[in-house]
């Protein structure tokens, strides 16, 4: 497996960005269309489902990738084999217990949730088969966490857009050359389980040749080195947390609207995956710079503050051109996308869960340049009041306002979030990035601002 240059690496995480773009573009306007709105928001549940089950294995991917980087640059190539073989075990055992988990949400949830007959018919089974598909998928995720810290971002890239890209392209086949002209509507069930199916078939293929630019083998059912599984597990524990705020944020609001507004959970998960296709796009361009802050040495603050200053710069002005872009989208393009009932009820939404959405991006470089120094257990309070006040300001909003006020109440949570990132998170990490909130804010050497 021969690195990629740090440009090629930006260039292949922007286009996985780009294409999971597409993807949350084109999914909502052809699914819309092909069930009925209240069961395409019951299969949306399943889709925000799978986040929680990444949960569990995403940190200990992120993780691994500055440690594989670092036993390279040192030579260790046999640090690398038991490091591998121990994570594709952790992973497959972490697979096993996502499996249980899902079951048994999807019994939960429609007594919890006091889901109708109907809504939940749909929305436990997304739950459950969804679930179980992206557990299976886990071990490969060792694959792409080895490419990663071997500098090349290629696989990580491909095992998170094949299986979406392949699933709808499956689905549009038949939906628009094998049903029967004039009926394009399809049983829920049949789409769970296609997008299922090739979930775990793609996930197959991308493990198998991208283990072949391995130089060494690695089983399941290896050699586990305890030492290493405790440490791994240790490392992750920040990343987990920070992503476990993440969630609690924004994809548990979904579940909240399924319980106050059942009928606009659908347009709810659509408005907020534009704040998640933004948010991918943010984190393509922030992603190879964790790697890249792993090669510093600890004492060289100065070098690591200015590598910062220079990610956050275009940064932030791709995050403000994006989210004007998506707060000024107008009513026809919505209608189009959607069609007329769904493109009625996003506006409403679009304004709080936007600015929402920008006031949590702003941090995005300093977590990610946090991850890796190594340092993402410093990172636990702004992010823990974020996720709280979500649920709890969304919840109340909810039963208040509806749909909206769970909108609203992740916009307070949001506000609460930055204006701590700026009392709080700043102050304790000058020891690593010696950096203000204007930094954040305004990256750009603005002095008159600055003084």
């Amino acid at each position: 497996m021969n690195p990629r240059s740090f440009r090629m690496n930006t260039l292949l995480n922007l286009t996985g960005g780009g294409l999971m773009l597409l993807y949350a573009l084109l999914l909502p306007g052809i699914l819309a269309r092909a069930m009925p709105i209240e069961s395409f928001g019951a299969y949306l549940l399943g889709v925000q489902f799978v986040p929680f089950l990444m949960l569990l294995a995403t940190p200990i991917q992120q993780s691994l990738a500055p440690r594989f980087a670092q036993m390279n640059s040192e030579g260790g190539v046999s640090g690398s084999v038991e490091l591998f073989g121990t994570a594709i075990s952790l992973l497959a055992f972490i697979g096993f217990f996502a499996t249980v988990i899902s079951i048994v949400a999807s019994l939960l949830l429609p007594s919890l949730l006091n889901w109708s007959e109907e809504f939940a018919s749909v929305a436990s089974k997304s739950i459950a088969i969804l679930g179980v598909a992206t557990s299976l998928t886990f071990p490969i995720l060792a694959v792409t966490a080895y490419s990663s810290g071997r500098q090349d971002f290629l696989w990580e890239n491909l095992f998170k857009c094949g299986g979406p890209f392949v699933g709808l392209a499956t689905v549009s086949i038949w939906i628009f050359f094998i049903l029967p002209e004039g009926n394009q509507q399809l049983e829920p069930a049949n789409i769970i389980y296609l997008f299922a199916l090739v979930t775990i078939l793609m996930a197959i293929l991308i493990g198998y040749f991208g283990s072949r630019h391995i130089p060494f083998e690695g089983r399941i059912f290896g050699k586990l080195d305890r030492v290493g599984l405790i440490n791994q597990i240790s490392i992750a524990r920040g990343v987990l947390w920070w992503q476990l705020c993440a969630l609690l944020t924004l994809s548990v609001a979904p579940f909240i609207v399924s319980g106050v507004e059942p009928e606009k959970v659908a347009a709810f998960a659509v408005t907020a995956s534009l704040m998640t296709v933004i948010a991918g796009l943010s984190g393509a361009l922030a992603g190879p710079f964790a790697v890249k802050m792993a090669q510093y040495a600890k004492s060289d603050v100065r070098t690591r503050t200015d590598l910062f200053l220079k990610l956050q710069r275009p940064f932030q002005l791709f995050l403000i051109a994006s989210t004007l872009v998506v707060l000024m989208l107008p009513q026809w393009l919505l209608n189009i996308w959607v069609g007329n009932i769904l493109a009625q009820q996003i506006p409403s939404l679009l304004m709080p869960l936007a600015i929402a959405n920008l006031f949590r991006q702003m941090t995005g470089p300093y977590t990610t340049a946090l991850l890796g120094l190594g340092q993402q257990n410093l990172l636990w309070l702004s992010p823990a009041v974020e996720a709280i006040g979500s649920v709890i300001f969304g919840t109340v909003l909810g039963f208040l306002y509806g749909a909206e006020g769970v909108a609203y109440g992740v916009l307070i949570a949001a506000t609460f979030r930055l204006i701590l990132t700026a009392t709080h998170d700043l102050p304790a990490t000058k020891a690593f990035l010696r950096l203000s909130i204007l930094d954040i804010a305004l990256p750009f050497n603005l002095k008159i601002f600055k003084a």
